[in-house]
């Protein structure tokens, strides 16, 4: 596994008025999770963003209101076995805080990658609830790199 590299990805926790952040349910598992992608070759990191939350969440319409200042690095379990742990070690992610454009919002009709079969704004304490035990300490400390 060591042999193996990061996958540079980005990862968008949007918040709304009421303080709550969006997740989506997987449409492949049964779990909730930030909208998250991979960064293309040549591609920066909020370039990815944008593209990622359009193909995942049908909507690009909103602003970066703050980044994390470092990545956030966790690995794959060692049974995962999917297309990216068989290519990856795990993967090293930029956080963002980003916020819908008042005349935007989410629409999965929209996204093209089906990633998400359902959305939903959750507290912080409810996402680290559920989040997938061994993303849990990435979303501990990419939260706090939020300041969220």
């Amino acid at each position: 596994m060591a042999d193996k590299p990061y996958r540079p990805c980005v990862v968008g926790v949007f918040r709304n008025q009421q303080g709550l952040l969006l997740v989506g349910r997987r449409s492949d598992l049964p779990a909730w999770q930030f909208p998250q992608g991979g960064i293309d070759s040549g591609e920066i990191p909020e370039e990815a963003l944008y593209r990622e939350m359009l193909e995942e969440l049908g909507c690009d319409k909103f602003r970066i209101l703050y980044a994390s200042s470092h990545t956030i690095t966790y690995d794959f379990p060692a049974d995962l076995s999917t297309r990216v742990s068989r290519r990856y070690r795990g993967q090293r992610q930029y956080w963002f805080l980003c916020e819908f454009s008042a005349d935007a919002r989410p629409d999965l009709s929209k996204a093209s990658s089906r990633e998400f079969d359902d959305l939903g704004w959750i507290s912080r304490e409810e996402i680290l609830g559920q989040i997938i035990a061994w993303k849990k300490q990435a979303y501990l400390d990419g939260l706090k790199a939020l300041n969220l």
